[in-house]
């Protein structure tokens, strides 16, 4: 995300006010344009993908964690659309100067919530994978496993980690000011001095290390093989079912497997150039300066897709995913109430074993009663 705070440095080299012009355009219209449509369609789609999935009346476990997936994304896209979009108007057209302005808080404060919302997010997919394979490669722990509390303990743990783990983020910059006889008192965000000893030791164990583990080197291999056992079922499935008629449970199975396939290919293959630009960060590589900008464009507009293209991707695969939303935009008002309904349900089953305990003890009750006091009553 922020190459700055990861230490690469571009190589000196001979300016061309042409190429400068030609980046200058091709961020305006990546970071602008690309990113700033496809974060607010994101969300929009996201915020869809929240409700259609709480349609379900026949909700997973993977359900509620693809529902987290959404809000997380939600969160990502919002900060995507202020952090890349609104700070890389003012630098091409002149406009939006009050935003540009504030980049030094936006860099400060908003930059540690992406590094959150982006963590959580790639540690909820690797939860959803996990709960599809336990339901398809291990049927007979899946009821024991993969149960609707469980995933939204998971979601809140996921949550809280990642908030934990970046914390040391918002104490990576600090602003400072500063003035001379010819200008008034500035405010710059820098780096926390990176030439003492400590502060070099923290970049290169939390910034460098810390932050490739355990957002690239552990999650994508652990995504990439259980993706590959998925894959394996799947076919296998699909060949016993050319010999046999499926059920709809297995057909349902199936569309709901590749359904995840995709969203997690598609989720690596978004995530990948970011890893990419963390391992090029480990030496002093020495690149061309507008190289590395072009590659930050594309790099940052990826992870806004991969953040934005999940509701495609189920209506495309998840079969019932596709019916509820159909029937949602036909039909908004009538399944919205479906929504509370569902909800209000979700809240009785969590309490639906005290009420039939209340009625037998009751009927027990009865049954000793002496008849004089029954005839009483």
């Amino acid at each position: 995300m922020d190459t700055n705070a990861s230490g690469l440095k571009p190589c000196d080299h001979h300016e061309d006010p042409s190429q400068d012009e030609t980046l200058a355009a091709f961020s305006f219209i990546v970071n602008v344009l690309v990113v700033g449509f496809v974060s607010v369609l994101g969300v929009i789609c996201n915020v869809l993908s929240v409700i259609t999935l709480q349609l379900d009346r026949h909700k997973l476990s993977m359900s509620v964690l693809l529902q987290g997936l959404a809000v997380t994304d939600i969160v990502f896209l919002c900060y995507s659309f202020v952090y890349t979009c609104l700070r890389s108007v003012f630098p091409y057209s002149g406009r939006v100067q009050s935003i540009y302005a504030a980049s030094k808080h936006i860099v400060a404060y908003l930059l540690p919530i992406g590094w959150m919302a982006q963590t959580s997010a790639i540690w909820i997919v690797v939860l959803v994978s996990l709960d599809r394979f336990i339901a398809v490669c291990l049927p007979f722990r899946a009821n024991r496993l993969c149960t609707i509390r469980h995933s939204r303990i998971a979601v809140v743990v996921v949550w809280v980690s990642s908030a934990i783990f970046n914390l040391p983020r918002f104490f990576y910059y600090h602003q400072q000011s500063f003035g001379s006889h010819t200008t008034s008192n500035s405010t710059f965000v820098a780096h926390l001095p990176l030439n003492s000893a400590f502060w070099s030791r923290y970049r290169t164990i939390y910034h460098i290390y810390m932050t490739m583990t355990f957002l690239f080197i552990i999650p994508l291999p652990v995504l990439v093989i259980l993706n590959v056992k998925l894959m394996r079922e799947i076919a296998e499935a699909k060949k016993r079912q050319l010999q046999l008629t499926g059920t709809k449970a297995e057909r349902d199975t199936i569309s709901v497997t590749v359904n995840l396939i995709a969203v997690v290919t598609v989720f690596i293959l978004c995530e990948t150039p970011d890893f990419i630009a963390s391992v090029i960060t480990l030496e002093d590589f020495c690149f061309d300066k507008l190289a590395i900008e072009y590659f930050l464009c594309i790099k940052e507009a990826l992870l806004v897709m991969g953040a934005s293209t999940n509701f495609f991707i189920y209506c495309l695969f998840y079969n019932s995913f596709r019916r509820l939303i159909c029937r949602l935009l036909c039909q908004p008002f009538i399944l919205l109430d479906d929504v509370a309904s569902n909800v209000d349900r979700e809240k009785a089953s969590r309490s639906n074993y005290s009420p039939p305990m209340t009625a037998r003890r009751h009927r027990l009750t009865e049954n000793l009663m002496p008849d004089s006091h029954t005839s009483v009553i």
